[in-house]
Order: structure tokens, then C-alpha cells, then sequence
């Protein structure tokens, strides 16, 4: 689902003039303007072909549209919606983030409260009948805590 905000295209990094990703996650061909055609890989990433090199999706938008820090090498999907590349959806995570992540072992001892290495910031989270639900990301851990924990009560 396309959310309302404007589509904004970019250089593919590496591609320039030949490829573009867009913010909300699609990569067409500059010069025939077609929209490429993704697939899903076995773990359910979007991939697809540039010049016979396989790339996910969600890489080729975070590259272009969402800053980054040099311990950050992964891209984590802020709702745990592996299909769902927008720039808004995603954010760079060091390696050890995002198995944390994809553990839910978490270093701050805080349930759905975690550390962002690229940022130094603290997200929080929370899940809702099964869906993992990005509360934002916060200063302080105490922040991110209490956030979390008024969204829960404003839920009950």
C-alpha cells in the first residue's frame, strides 16, 4: 500500500543515470521509465536484478534515503514488515541490533525497548495482535520506557 506522501526518486548508488529507487520502495529503469519487477527471496525480502546482480529492495532505499553511521550495516523494517521498503519504514542498525532484534534478547533489560547504535537513540516498540508497533525513538532509555508504557495504557 503506497502511503500519501510525495514518491521521491534517487540515484541508484553505483547505477547513477541507469537505475533509481524511489522512497516508497520501487526501482525503475531511467531511460524506458519502467517500473522493475521484484520477487521474494526465501527468507521473504523483496529482491531484484540490476545488471544480473541480485539486491534487496530495502538496501537500494535505505542507501538512498535514510542516513546512516559507519557501525550501522544492516537495515532493520521498523514494523517487522518485510515487504513494507519505504524510506519511513526502515532505519540502519549495527549487525548485533538486529539479531537482538530478531531474538528479542535485549541488552537494555527493558521489554521493547531498544539501543539504535547508528543514532544512539532508544526505540520502543510494542506488539499488537502479533504485529510489531514502532512507538519512536527517544533520547534516553527512561523515555523510550515510559512512552512504551503510556501507548499501552492508552490501548487498555
Amino acid at each position: 500500500a503506497m502511503s500519501h506522501t510525495e514518491e521521491i526518486w534517487a540515484d541508484v548508488p553505483g547505477y547513477e543515470g541507469v537505475y533509481q529507487v524511489s522512497n516508497q520502495g520501487r526501482v525503475c529503469n531511467v531511460r524506458t521509465k519502467a517500473i522493475l519487477r521484484t520477487w521474494d527471496n526465501s527468507s521473504g525480502y523483496a529482491v531484484l536484478r540490476l545488471k544480473g546482480r541480485r539486491v534487496f529492495v530495502h538496501r537500494l532505499v535505505a542507501e538512498a534515503f535514510v542516513p546512516t553511521s559507519q557501525s550501522a550495516q544492516v537495515v532493520m523494517h521498523l514494523n517487522d514488515a518485510k515487504k513494507d521498503n519505504r524510506a519511513v519504514n526502515l532505519c540502519w542498525a549495527s549487525q548485533s541490533t538486529n539479531l537482538r532484534s530478531s531474538r528479542r534478547q535485549n541488552r537494555s533489560g527493558a521489554t521493547g525497548v531498544w539501543f539504535m547504535e547508528k543514532s544512539g537513540r532508544w526505540a520502543a516498540y510494542t506488539r499488537q495482535s502479533g504485529r510489531k508497533i514502532h512507538i519512536g525513538c527517544f533520547a534516553s532509555k527512561a523515555d523510550a520506557v515510559s512512552a512504551r508504557k503510556k501507548h499501552i495504557e492508552s490501548l487498555s
